[in-house]
């Protein structure tokens, strides 16, 4: 469970039925609950064979991709890099972040701007800061962290550690 909630994971696959028991109500859709309200930047594609109700649909909802198990190589391929290539992206990251500010009412260029200057520093109380003059509550400021050490981890990657 600690490697699912601190995001060891590139992806996650996840079905809805038969995981979780014992672990999470609801089985993979409480799963799916937790490891994102413990780590909102987790990759999670959900992956089910079963036939749903609409009372399901939060599921997939939640959920930032889908895929059935009937889907066939090609189809599960190209959702899986498509997925992997979201979770390698800056731009990905800094879209996140300006959805959850927007969603709270701040404006989405002042948490780019925030943003940016977090990632130039590599430093993410840059970005902490800013969400806190801007009124956003605790809980918007802890995920903004997440996502934003996220992207630092990524921007490190991708100029070859430094």
């Amino acid at each position: 469970m600690d490697k699912l909630e601190q995001g060891f994971f590139d992806l996650i696959l996840l079905d809805m039925k038969g995981v979780g028991k014992g672990m999470a109500k609801d089985q993979g859709l409480g799963l799916l609950r937790h490891i994102k309200s413990a780590n909102s930047t987790q990759i999670i594609i959900a992956y089910s064979g079963a036939t749903f109700s609409l009372k399901d649909k939060v599921f997939f909802d939640l959920a930032d991709s889908t895929l059935a198990k009937t889907a066939d190589y090609v189809d599960f391929k190209r959702e899986v890099d498509e997925c992997l290539r979201r979770r390698f992206s800056i731009e990905y990251h800094l879209a996140r972040l300006e959805d959850l500010a927007a969603a709270r009412g701040a404006d989405r260029s002042a948490i780019r701007k925030a943003a940016q200057k977090a990632l130039d520093k590599r430093d993410s109380s840059v970005l902490e800061k800013s969400m806190g003059k801007m009124g956003l509550g605790e809980d918007a400021i802890n995920i903004g962290l997440q996502i934003i050490q996220v992207a630092i981890g990524v921007a490190q990657l991708l100029v070859g550690g430094k």
